[in-house]
């Protein structure tokens, strides 16, 4: 849920994912389900600056109880910020 461009955006992935939380439950479930490994997640702080949402999504994660996620890592940029605007850290 890290990735700002357009091209992966547009087809529901990358940072969009952050905002279908079915989609993306299913794909934590089926990643955990199917890997050995615990998965981590990097996702942004929002869709904008002005709304960020990170901090009520990641509860929403924590709260499914699913086994197998290492770590939840929060990129301090939201998807339109890109990667040259300032961070917000």
């Amino acid at each position: 849920m890290g990735c700002p461009i357009d091209i992966i955006c547009d087809k529901g992935y990358g940072a969009a994912l952050m905002m279908r939380e079915q989609k993306l439950k299913a794909s934590v479930l089926g990643m955990t389900s199917n890997l050995s490994c615990p998965i981590t997640i990097k996702m942004r702080t929002g869709w904008d600056m002005a709304k960020p949402f990170a901090h009520e999504l990641v509860p929403k994660i924590q709260s499914w109880g699913v086994e197998g996620i290492g770590a939840i890592m929060v990129h301090g940029r939201s998807r339109l910020q890109r990667y040259m605007k300032e961070a917000d850290w």
